[in-house]
């Protein structure tokens, strides 16, 4: 054999980790002077793991006269390394067998978030279980470079961490039932897997019914883009989370409450981050108001804050839909019977909703009533204590609502203020499919009707609670689309445009909600 030829087989392999784990095991029963039986035994949890996982990546699945075939190291054929830093484009494409890459390699990585965080101390927090295990799947990527045959993936890398993510939640979710906890850990976490999983799924059915189009197609398209018109998609994308910012901390401002830029800006980001991957998007509210109180807004004005802002958000859409058939009155009658009910619908119930919210700020007994019969029935049940302090603490609340709504009722300055920066926020979201057509050479003369039909899709899906809004935005955008732009196009600028509003801000947004989070605690 050449002699820059070196074969290696998994008996050899599996041989090689089990020394160097006796060696190391041997080592720290000599450092410590003790040797804990049974932690040696939950040890093995980790060294099957690691052996299970090295024979599915570095070998061959199919066997070769019975046996599981050569890893061969090949030192002239070493570089260039086969490297794929794309993330997703080629997870469905490249490989026959798309679900079963996905699924394996999510799975492979599952047990190392289990047994991991269980077997060592240092590991007691989620994220760190996650970031052990996610450095684990870099470490075998990296190692795969020297291999002509493998390739190393950054969607592996993906995979193997929301593998890990999941085994985690799983760990942390039985060990905190076990000592007692009431509290519910990690859904939040669990939704946010769920929903990446639905994104797949969704990307894959979009591709799915246009054959002609695939990501690694998709990615040639946005690379050939107009990039002036590109980066102007890209920038009102995130002004759609900068403007909510601006908004909140422009009715904050007249309330009394002045909150530099940054702090406006984690305001917005939880919500965007926290409504995506919450059930029905109900954390995105609620995580916005922590943030807020903690920074020293009493909760009364917290809730009046966000309940105006919402409002305004509400009636934003509304009004850019009226605008839309002002500008194109044809763009409605150009979508399909479903679309059009459902556009129909949603404008009914987007104006009943924006009604409500207006009822809420004026009357501040429907929110806070309700909540003080259920602490005195909780109570009468022996569910709580301190039946009054709990109930002056919503009284409290209360008068802090009322405060804030009349302060807000007697200014019209701050209404309009905020419908202005609401207006804005919505508008520079739909103005992205205008651009991003624009982009991929769409004709000028139709930019304004595909704004139109973006404005009527908006409210043919947003009174639908996500994950569900998410498909019926697909399905109206497509709808509306293919009648402007061709079947091929409207393919291609949905999923850019989903891309960039959804997918990407949510990630953004969630990033910047952590350092908020991280640099708050530090300063307590």
């Amino acid at each position: 054999m050449n002699n820059s030829i070196f074969e290696i087989s998994y008996p050899d392999t599996f041989a090689a980790i089990t020394v160097i784990w006796i060696l190391l095991r041997v080592f720290f029963w000599v450092k410590n002077r003790k040797l804990d039986i049974r932690r040696e035994v939950r040890l093995l949890s980790v060294y099957i793991c690691i052996v299970v996982i090295v024979r599915i990546v570095y070998f061959p699945m199919e066997l070769k006269d019975g046996h599981i075939d050569t890893l061969i190291l090949d030192t002239n054929r070493i570089f260039p390394f086969w490297v794929n830093f794309t993330p997703i484009v080629h997870m469905f494409d490249i490989y026959d067998g798309w679900l079963i890459n996905i699924i394996g390699n999510i799975a492979m990585f599952i047990p190392v978030g289990v047994c991991w965080p269980f077997c060592f101390k240092k590991l007691d927090k989620g994220w760190k279980a996650v970031l052990a295990g996610g450095g684990f799947s870099l470490f075998i990527e990296i190692t795969q470079l020297v291999f002509y045959q493998r390739c190393s993936d950054i969607d592996d890398l993906i995979m193997n961490a929301t593998g890990v993510l999941i085994g985690t939640v799983i760990y942390f979710a039985v060990r905190n039932r076990w000592h007692g906890e009431t509290k519910v850990v990690n859904k939040n976490i669990v939704w946010a897997i769920l929903s990446f999983l639905l994104a797949l799924l969704t990307i894959r059915i979009m591709l799915q019914q246009n054959k002609d189009m695939s990501l690694s197609k998709l990615m040639n398209i946005i690379a050939s883009s107009d990039k002036l018109f590109f980066i102007v998609g890209a920038v009102a994308a995130a002004l759609y989370v900068w403007f909510e910012g601006v908004a909140i901390r422009s009715i904050l401002k007249y309330a009394g409450f002045e909150k530099g830029m940054f702090k406006g800006l984690v305001y917005s980001t939880s919500d965007v981050y926290f409504s995506a991957i919450t059930p029905s998007a109900t954390g995105g509210q609620p995580a916005s108001a922590y943030f807020m109180m903690r920074d020293g807004i009493p909760g009364g004005m917290t809730t009046a804050t966000l309940v105006l802002n919402l409002m305004m958000y509400t009636v934003s859409i509304v009004v850019l839909g009226v605008i839309a058939i002002f500008i194109c009155p044809g763009a409605f009658m150009e979508f399909g019977r479903i679309s059009k009910i459902l556009i129909f619908v949603g404008f009914i119930a987007l104006s009943i909703l924006s009604m409500i919210f207006f009822v809420l700020l004026k009357k501040e007994e429907i929110i806070f009533s309700p909540l003080s019969k259920i602490v005195v029935f909780l109570y009468n049940k022996g569910m709580i204590k301190e039946k009054d302090k709990k109930l002056a603490h919503i009284e409290k609340t209360a008068g802090d609502y009322k405060a804030c709504s009349e302060m807000i009722s007697g200014k019209k300055r701050i209404l309009f203020s905020a419908f202005i920066w609401n207006f804005l926020q919505r508008g520079s979201q739909l103005l992205v499919p205008m651009f991003i057509y624009r982009s991929l050479g769409g004709e000028t003369g139709k930019m304004a009707t595909v704004f139109s039909k973006q404005c009527l899709i908006t409210i043919g899906y947003n009174f639908i609670p996500i994950p569900g809004g998410m498909g019926i935005s697909d399905y109206l955008m497509i709808d509306g689309f293919n009648r402007v732009m061709g079947e091929q196009m409207a393919y291609s600028v949905e999923l850019i445009s989903r891309g960039i509003t959804f997918y990407i801000c949510v990630t953004i947004s969630g990033i910047i909600t952590l350092i908020g989070y991280m640099i708050g605690r530090n300063r307590k």
